[in-house]
């Protein structure tokens, strides 16, 4: 679902390749989104202590339990699914919060078992994705109750979810802001209409009540450390140790020099942009941050093959950084629409800018 990228090269080469900046994609019929033109207009400025949280899936689970005949217990996950939270001034109790789950990820470990739940149950192929957007939260100290609502096949209910903080902006030791929120919820499967239709058989194997377990850890990555997905890259390990000392012009030259170099081995790609940009961003330098952002767009003009996925990640990139600048987020925002409609983040985004 996230891209990697892996740069290598020699001393000199890496100093002059990431003095860089940042991208952004888009899709036309071609398979490539409209880049923004012109420049954007000020609309809705973030507070400095927003915070723009995404899940970190690899601390995270999202599991459900269900009575199998009546007395056995199965359980099961989804192996694709993904979360947003914006907190406008860090404040939790004024979050957006989006969660999205793919259907065909479902996995209780019994192959058979899946393909019975999405093709019977769940009709995967008619409604692909369940949903879940949140309108409320009320906050007590370390626990609160989150309102919102929550979309499985054509069926959408409000539902309130009683959950625990386990930290609340915490830095890790890479200096990522960090936030979990942990949950259980239990639903009738009956309310969604989660049934296999017309087989008394089989929707009396599987109880009609379903146990969901949650603990979602959310990250906002610091962009000048060395993180995960690029701890090995010396990509990073130059935006680590320059990005802040170098100035745009740098930056420039030297991600255009390599790329204009058939034989260099070091490309810049996308997601260095990307990274570099929003390093920019969180120094508040907001024209390299931008001019970043413009120079991703010229990439990925002449790279029109660009995964869609990976174009609309940094659409919602730049649109978050647009939002810091005080600048209109929308064009990004109609870009990121173009290929990825149902992101969280997109959604998130979306819900925070019309504010």
């Amino acid at each position: 679902m996230y891209p990697t990228l892996r740069p290598y090269t020699v001393l000199t080469a890496l100093f002059l390749l990431f003095s860089a900046c940042q991208t952004d994609p888009g899709t036309d019929r071609a398979g490539q989104a409209p880049a923004p033109q012109g420049d954007p207009v000020a609309s809705n400025t973030a507070l400095a202590d927003d915070r723009f949280y995404e899940v970190d899936t690899q601390h995270s689970l999202l599991d459900f339990t269900a009575r199998h005949i009546g007395f056995g217990r199965v359980r099961g996950t989804f192996n694709d699914w993904n979360a947003a939270a914006i907190l406008p001034g860090g404040r939790l109790e004024d979050a957006y919060v989006e969660v999205t789950i793919r259907v065909a990820s479902i996995d209780t470990q019994n192959p058979g078992r899946d393909g019975l739940l999405q093709e019977q149950f769940f009709d995967a192929a008619s409604y692909p994705l369940i949903r879940f957007s949140s309108t409320e939260i009320d906050l007590n100290g370390d626990s609160g109750r989150m309102h919102g609502r929550l979309t499985i096949k054509d069926v959408t209910r409000d539902v309130t979810l009683d959950f625990d903080v386990v930290s609340m902006h915490t830095l890790d030791q890479w200096e990522n802001q960090r936030m979990v929120l942990e949950s259980r919820l239990t639903l009738d499967r009956n309310d969604f209409g989660v049934v296999y239709a017309d087989n008394d058989f089989w929707n009396g194997i599987v109880s009609d009540r379903i146990d969901i377990d949650l603990s979602i850890g959310f990250s906002e990555y610091n962009a000048l450390n060395d993180v995960f997905p690029w701890r090995d890259s010396q990509v990073s390990t130059y935006i680590r140790d320059h990005v802040d000392s170098d100035g745009w012009d740098a930056v420039r030259a030297a991600v255009v020099g390599f790329n204009d170099d058939p034989d260099s081995p070091v490309r810049v790609s996308l997601r260095d942009l990307q990274r570099i940009s929003t390093a920019f961003m969180q120094q508040e330098r907001h024209d390299d941050a931008r001019n970043a952002t413009a120079l991703s767009i010229d990439l990925l003009a002449s790279e029109p093959e660009q995964d869609p996925a990976l174009q609309a990640d940094f659409h919602l990139v730049a649109a978050q950084n647009a939002i810091r600048a005080g600048a209109d987020p929308g064009p990004h925002l109609r870009a990121a629409r173009s290929l990825a409609p149902a992101h969280p983040l997109l959604v998130a985004l979306e819900r925070y800018a019309a504010e």
